[in-house]
């Protein structure tokens, strides 16, 4: 009985859709959110190993209408940009930990909180690595 074992390399073709953005190790990116909200807007994050994690929250002010942060987890690896109605999520220094899904929520007068598309955020040029064993 022969047993011949090869790794391979599978690159999967995806058609880059608005949900799909692609980053090299280390480099900053700025992800859009979707949603308009007058009165508070959230950044969260969900790879494939944990649940789905708060990263930053901004609140509208009351005398200047402007978004202010008021929860960051990691003040050097997030920032947040203010456009109109809407607050963008940028990540400096994109690492391993950052791939996956990031979801954009707001909320207006009430209390309920409205996600828009989710991005989802991968290495550009990945491949998974696969062991094949034949028998």
């Amino acid at each position: 009985m022969l047993n011949i074992t090869c790794i391979c390399k599978l690159c999967v073709l995806q058609n880059i859709s608005a949900d799909l953005r692609s980053v090299s190790p280390g480099e900053n990116i700025t992800l859009h959110c979707s949603v308009s909200a007058d009165y508070e807007i959230s950044w969260f994050h969900q790879n494939s190993e944990q649940q789905m994690k708060l990263l930053v929250s901004a609140a509208r002010g009351q005398i200047n209408k402007s978004f202010t942060r008021n929860y960051n987890v990691n003040e050097v690896h997030y920032e947040l940009n203010e456009n109109s109605s809407s607050v963008s999520l940028v990540i400096i220094g994109v690492n391993d930990t950052d791939l996956g899904l990031f979801y954009c929520g707001g909320r207006n007068t009430s209390s309920l909180l409205q996600f828009g598309k989710p991005i989802r955020l991968t290495f550009t040029g990945k491949c998974s690595e696969v062991i094949i064993t034949f028998l």
